[in-house]
């Protein structure tokens, strides 16, 4: 009597420490080995497996194994098939099985290092949580009819603890591959996230946002510092975005620099939407996204547009685009200074003729039926006439391409050569 309540109090107490176990910081595999352990030595047997289900295998891979007196035979990282061996067939049913000894071991099909280990004696318990089988937890002993009915009911619990503890655990490695391709996500685009509590000036920061703004990852993020990295010139725009979003409980979306403490300057766009938590308490969830480079590809575009503009005024050199098939055509500021049309106007093949001196408008007519029938690059010179009464002399040259669809397009330039020919006529003239 005494030996039955000092066996229960043993088993309630593996209950207990497997569900310490369950929150302890163990790694997985070295949870699995404590637990198998403990089992062990509550059921006072020669072996305790958890065998799990190896996808890249297709077959059961023992992830654990507490085995003393192994003679080498079974051991971790063991394979089983799923058919056709004991544990496969726990594993596909979802139902214990329990082999009482030698007679009955030899009738199942019991694996060659199983009978290699010399044991006679065994039970499966399905691993199961939210009515799906995870694993399979094994106990075996070298001494028969080692597992009576109260034990397997015992041993179902336990093995209902180690369901949870799986569970937990590809619920955990789930959450932090989620976390490490989001982390990686965000690093790639430049792009962190946050959340602010305005009221009290509380922030949570990924990865990334310590990043963007320069901070060790072992500060306690406030606004207090995103304000700190503010550029001066910035800071009363950020300000009044911030104090407005709160005030009104909308969303933020700013635009602003940072001047981090190596003196060097960042641009971020800071988007942000309000929401209430449980407690009714406004809260902002955002983005902060590092556009450094796309603000100095802008800068370098816009540089390079103000140096092409101000060399074709030099040169007095416009630049041009064409799409034979649906007659778009493009002009640079010059192209429009050239042709002297505002530059609301749209140009068209018509709005070109129209300037084109009355004796050169066939010529010119014939020119381009020709280049764009044969897509030909273009090469030619004719006169415009202006509305002053002025003449002007133009030399045009194009390129011909082929677009991804086969239309032909057009990319050149029309050069002002008046001064050219009005000095030739006057050589011509002495």
């Amino acid at each position: 009597m005494q030996a039955n309540v000092e066996r229960e109090k043993d088993r309630l107490k593996l209950l207990l420490d497997m569900t310490n176990a369950l929150v302890s910081n163990l790694e997985f595999h070295e949870l699995l080995r404590a637990i198998s352990a403990s089992i062990r030595r509550v059921m006072q047997c020669d072996s305790v497996g958890v065998w799990l289900p190896d996808s890249k295998q297709g077959q059961l891979r023992a992830y654990a194994l507490e085995f003393l007196e192994s003679k080498g035979f079974a051991k971790e990282d063991l394979l089983l098939p799923v058919e056709g061996s004991l544990i496969g067939s726990v594993f596909k049913t979802g139902k214990p099985l329990v082999v009482r000894d030698k007679t009955d071991f030899m009738s199942e099909q019991v694996t060659p290092e199983v009978l290699a280990e010399g044991l006679v004696s065994s039970c499966g318990l399905p691993l199961i949580s939210r009515n799906r089988t995870l694993g399979v937890l094994t106990l075996a002993s070298r001494a028969e009819n080692s597992f009576g009915p109260e034990d397997i009911d015992f041993l179902l619990r336990a093995a209902g603890q180690v369901a949870i503890a799986i569970e937990n655990a590809n619920l955990y490695s789930d959450l932090q591959r989620s976390k490490a391709y989001l982390s990686e996500a965000q690093r790639l685009s430049q792009t962190g996230s946050f959340g602010c509590r305005l009221s009290t000036g509380e922030m949570f920061w990924s990865e990334e946002t310590f990043r963007i703004y320069g901070y060790g990852p072992s500060t306690k993020p406030t606004v207090e510092h995103v304000l700190q990295r503010v550029h001066p010139e910035d800071k009363p725009l950020v300000q009044e975005h911030m104090d407005r979003a709160s005030r009104e409980g909308k969303a933020c979306d700013v635009e602003c620099r940072l001047l981090l403490p190596d003196d060097s300057v960042k641009h971020v766009r800071i988007v942000a939407h309000a929401a209430k938590n449980e407690s009714g308490i406004l809260e902002f969830v955002g983005a902060v996204m590092d556009i450094t480079a796309a603000k100095r590809a802008e800068e370098t575009l816009r540089r390079s547009e103000v140096y092409l503009a101000e060399a074709q005024k030099l040169s007095i050199t416009g630049s041009f685009g064409w799409s034979v098939l649906s007659g778009e055509i493009y002009w640079s500021e010059e192209t429009y200074n050239i042709f002297q049309h505002d530059r609301a106007v749209k140009p068209t093949l018509e709005l070109i003729f129209q300037r084109i001196h009355p004796d050169d408008r066939a010529r010119v007519q014939q020119t381009i039926d020709r280049a764009s029938e044969a897509r030909a690059n273009l090469d030619f010179e004719h006169r415009l006439l202006m509305p002053d009464g002025s003449v002007r002399h133009l030399h045009v040259i194009g390129r011909a391409s082929n677009t991804s669809s086969g239309n032909v397009e057009y990319v050149g330039a029309v050069t002002d050569v008046t001064a050219a020919r009005q000095a030739e006529q006057t050589l011509q003239e002495i």
